[in-house]
């Protein structure tokens, strides 16, 4: 398909993005807004990064000049629950050179996962998640005085855009408030009565998907959402609440894309209402420095569509305003296309 590319040069996309960044409703977060709002069309974004690995990948994002970038979680790999620690690895990915490149770019957003928040398959017992929280907003870039500092997790919405053509991109904390993960011989196992994202996360969430203010909706988290197969970590292992994200997601208006990392592979896959009235996508994209690599099982996903791809790995999401088009796509070194999904809104 085509894609209406932009008229614009990349450095002025620096100066007319409009950001709004919408904390809890209880710390009763600003917006905060920056005219005129440019159009988007390219947004990429990725996962499951080492800082102490060749990070080969960043060259080729560049490439389809994407107007934001976006972490999925693992944005450093840190197994360890010493805060010094994490903190040396944020300090070194942002020396990176490539890393350097895109950060002087674009603007950069995102979320966590374990690795990057402090603790393997950790969720609301982590003891240091506070100043953890610190880290990564220091990391993101964003500002002391932000509200996003002042809330509990670190979940943020942004919507990019003019009037008819907005894009929100709602990313999801899945650690700070989960509940317990049930595990036999490290195989995840439901927790029926579990909760991931906590009442206050859940609230502002239902009021930033009722607001209406874009016509294209993305939401990312580091757990994927719609696979349930799978022994790993996933929205499925809390039914409650993967169900509750669902029904929220089918009653959005206009167009909802999931974003997801942490597998070190990628996939996409589609999600069809009881009804079938309404079915939409997950990019899963893992893996910007390392993957499975040649000697892996096909995990089954009956949900997927296409093949799953064991290969160091970014997503785009590139959209056609003129058609109301979206293309999701899932790259890789010398942005070679792996996987390609095209779908109305």
């Amino acid at each position: 398909m085509r894609i209406v590319p932009s008229a614009l040069p990349l450095l002025l996309w620096l100066f007319s993005f409009t950001f709004l960044y919408a904390g809890t409703d209880t710390e009763g977060a600003k917006k905060k807004k920056a005219a005129p709002a440019a159009v988007v069309t390219t947004i990429a974004f990725g996962s499951c990064n080492r800082e102490d690995m060749p990070q080969p990948l960043w060259a080729d994002i560049l490439e389809n000049k994407p107007q934001l970038w976006v972490w999925l979680g693992g944005n450093v790999d840190n197994e360890e629950t010493n805060i010094n620690t994490l903190s040396e690895r944020y300090q070194q990915q942002l020396r990176d050179p490539g890393y350097s490149a895109l950060r002087g770019a674009v603007p950069v957003i995102g979320t966590w996962d374990h690795h990057d928040y402090g603790i393997p398959q950790g969720g609301k017992e982590f003891e240091h998640k506070t100043q953890s929280q610190k880290l990564f907003w220091d990391f993101m870039g964003v500002a002391e005085d932000s509200p996003l500092r002042g809330q509990e997790g670190v979940y943020s919405a942004h919507t990019y855009g003019p009037k008819g053509q907005r894009v929100k991109i709602i990313l999801l904390d899945t650690r700070y408030h989960r509940d317990s993960l049930f595990t036999d011989k490290n195989v995840c196992r439901p927790n029926p009565k579990g909760d991931i994202l906590g009442e206050a996360q859940w609230k502002w969430l239902e009021k930033e998907l009722k607001s209406g203010d874009a016509e294209l909706t993305l939401i990312g988290s580091g757990t994927q959402i719609i696979p349930e197969e799978h022994d790993a970590e996933k929205w499925a292992n809390y039914p409650k609440s993967r169900e509750r994200l669902l029904k929220l997601v089918s009653r959005t208006q206009g167009g909802v894309v999931l974003l997801s990392g942490e597998r070190h592979f990628a996939e996409i896959s589609r999600f069809e209402t009881k009804n079938a009235e309404k079915a939409f996508y997950e990019v899963t994209s893992s893996g910007l420095t390392h993957s499975l690599g040649r000697d892996y099982d096909i995990e089954t996903n009956k949900y997927r569509v296409g093949n799953m791809v064991a290969k160091r790995n970014f997503g785009l999401v590139q959209i056609d305003w003129e058609k109301r088009e979206v293309v999701l796509k899932v790259q890789g070194d010398r942005n070679t296309t792996y996987l390609s999904q095209a779908l109305t809104f």
